[in-house]
């Protein structure tokens, strides 16, 4: 069984309300970067692919897991964050004025 699975399966297990997910969520990013001030949308599993334009192909980046849109407290007000599952480098990149999203559905596509 993968750790996805547990996950979902210790969670309904415990049955966790969503406001006290979301309140550990906010906790646990908080530890990544103490100015978080607050979670504005959240993904239960992202996986990330990295484009290349030489050859015109999609590959598998080694991240995955939830994702969140945070506020902060300073600069940069925004940040996307990916608690990544495969590894302990979790994926953060700032949303700025050169943060630009596509959204091919099923697909949420960025640069910047």
């Amino acid at each position: 069984m993968s750790h996805t699975e547990h996950y979902i399966d210790i969670n309904i297990m415990l049955n966790v309300s969503s406001d006290a997910k979301m309140k550990a969520n906010l906790a646990h990013l908080k530890r990544l970067d103490a100015e978080i001030q607050d979670i504005l949308q959240s993904g239960t599993h992202v996986t990330m692919y990295e484009f290349d334009p030489i050859n015109t192909t999609w590959s598998r980046f080694d991240c995955e897991g939830p994702i969140f849109i945070v506020k902060r407290s300073s600069a940069p007000r925004f940040k996307m964050c990916i608690l990544n599952r495969n590894s302990k480098v979790n994926f953060m990149k700032a949303v700025t004025s050169e943060f630009v999203v596509q959204t091919v559905d099923p697909y949420l596509i960025f640069k910047g």
